[in-house]
């Protein structure tokens, strides 16, 4: 249980992770569409 408990957090933060990127990722597209228009 306790390996399954540490599983659950390390694919939380990668999830985490992942989804901050990928935000930060739209934003950066967003402002170069604005900047470029």
């Amino acid at each position: 249980s306790i390996l399954r408990s540490i599983a659950l957090v390390v694919i939380r933060v990668k999830f985490k992770i992942l989804f901050q990127s990928k935000l930060a990722n739209i934003i950066r597209v967003f402002v170069k569409i604005i900047y470029y228009n």
